[in-house]
């Protein structure tokens, strides 16, 4: 197996990132019906692992 180039790996979801909120309706459903899911319960903190722009994030800082 030949190594992996972690710049170009970098470069290409760099590059991508650009257009996630373009395309990202999935992802926006998914995280709401997991934060309706964990009920009205408050957290003091979240990761949002992979989070592309960051629209989780914001989502889920503004209701809860």
């Amino acid at each position: 197996m030949s190594p992996v180039n972690k710049q170009a790996v970098a470069a290409a979801f760099g590059r991508a990132a650009q257009s996630y909120s373009r395309h990202d309706e999935l992802q926006r459903l998914s995280a709401r019906g997991l934060l309706a899911a964990l009920g009205d319960g408050r957290f003091a903190q979240v990761l949002d692992a992979g989070c592309g722009p960051g629209g989780n994030s914001r989502y889920w800082g503004a209701t809860g």
